[in-house]
Parts: C-alpha cells; sequence; structure tokens
C-alpha cells in the first residue's frame, strides 16, 4: 500500500469513528429494596460536603445506587439515601436539587434538611420536585442553622411509570433560482415518551448565593419622602 492509499483508508477510517452512533446515558430501574438491609435511622458518618461561591454555582453530582446506606420511613418503607454536608454561612443561600430522567427512568427524590442535632428543619415530598424537561427539580433556601441535607428515595411513588409526549418541530427550506427567494415549510410530530421512578439514580446538588435583597428595598430617604 503506497502513501495515498494509506493516507485514504486512514481518512476513511476517522470518518467511520466520527459518524459511529454514541451510546445513550442510562442507569438501572431499581424497583424493588427486597434484599437490601436497612436500618431505622440515618448516618452521617458518610457525608459528602458542598461548598458555598458567592460569585458563582456550585454542582455536586450525588448517585444514589444500590450500595447506599437504607433507612426506613415513618411507615416501615424501605429508602436509599446520601447525605450532603451543607456550608457553613451567615445568612440564607439557595438550593437546587434536580433528577436526570436517563434511559427510561428518574430518581424517585425526596429531601429534608437538618440541623446539627439532626433535627428536622425543612421538609421537601415528592410532588415538590417540579417537571423541567429532562430534569425533575427543587429549588428552596437554606438558612445558617441547616447542617444536613438528606435526599432520599420515596418508596410510594417507586414503579410508577409517567408518559410525556413531546412535540418535535423541523424545517425544510427552498430556493426558487427564478425569483430569487427562499420559502421555508415547517413540520410537528409528537413523540411519546417516559420514565419510570427508581429507587436509584443521579441527582446533582448545587448552591448559589442568595441576591442581595437590599437592592430590591426601599432606602430610609426613599422612604421618608413617601411619608
Amino acid at each position: 500500500m503506497n502513501s495515498v492509499e494509506r493516507i485514504g483508508a486512514l481518512a476513511i477510517s476517522v470518518m467511520l469513528i466520527a459518524c459511529a452512533p454514541t451510546k445513550a446515558p442510562t442507569q438501572a430501574v431499581t424497583v424493588s429494596l427486597q434484599s437490601v438491609a436497612c436500618k431505622d435511622g440515618f448516618t452521617s458518618s458518610h457525608a459528602r460536603p458542598i461548598t458555598l461561591n458567592p460569585k458563582e454555582q456550585t454542582a455536586l453530582e450525588v448517585e444514589i445506587s444500590q450500595a447506599s446506606p437504607c433507612k426506613l420511613d415513618a411507615n416501615g418503607n424501605k429508602q436509599l439515601y446520601e447525605v450532603i454536608t451543607l456550608p457553613f454561612t451567615t445568612s440564607p443561600y439557595l438550593v437546587s436539587v434536580s433528577s436526570e430522567k436517563i434511559g427510561g427512568s428518574a430518581f424517585a427524590a425526596t429531601a429534608v434538611t437538618l440541623d446539627d442535632t439532626e433535627q428536622v428543619r425543612q421538609a421537601f415530598n415528592h410532588d415538590r420536585f417540579l417537571n423541567r424537561g429532562r430534569k425533575l427539580m427543587l429549588h428552596f433556601e437554606a438558612h445558617p442553622d441547616e447542617r444536613f441535607l438528606v435526599i432520599s428515595s420515596h418508596a410510594d411513588v417507586v414503579g410508577d411509570v409517567r408518559k410525556e409526549i413531546s412535540t418535535v418541530i423541523s424545517s425544510q427550506s427552498h430556493y426558487n433560482a427564478g425569483f430569487g427567494t427562499t420559502s421555508t415549510l415547517y413540520f410537528g410530530s409528537e413523540n411519546v415518551g417516559g420514565y419510570t421512578f427508581s429507587h436509584t439514580g443521579k441527582v446533582v446538588v448545587a448552591t448559589t448565593a442568595a441576591p442581595n435583597r437590599a437592592l430590591n428595598e426601599p432606602s430610609d430617604d426613599r422612604t421618608a419622602r413617601r411619608r
């Protein structure tokens, strides 16, 4: 094989690699925890910390798997969970928790915040996670006395299937050389998909500095002038 043939073969190989379809990400749909040992309470011994950056968002990816700790809820149902240590602050800040729909599965999330004595400060049931395209998302304001964020699976909805209908818009342009104009036709189609709520999955926790409320509050001078 001469040099020209080798270059041609290499170019074809590169094109085949570039055109090869990428494998879609998946996550297991774990419906049953029958074989998983659980405890009555939770432990924070393996908690992962997240920081707070006053200038930009800080994100932490957490995977809840069958190797995660398991606890019993108030009704005796098994829940897989992970614990996040929240940042030390002197003022409130914003927290988001998102569960991405991957490969037909979505983590059935609930969340609670705890103080340093492990007493519940805020509780967010599964219905607080709102549908945001490819994700289920929770947003809330955290306070300085909240030390832990516990993210757990919700046994009441695990195994439930949610169907989604999405609209796909495509277009086709046609150039008319005689008149020098271009016309565009639009086509719409509906795709039916869905996902199953699971005990396992990936979530992303993010912290953001709260907006400066002083910028939205009237100053003393303006307040005095209104009187």
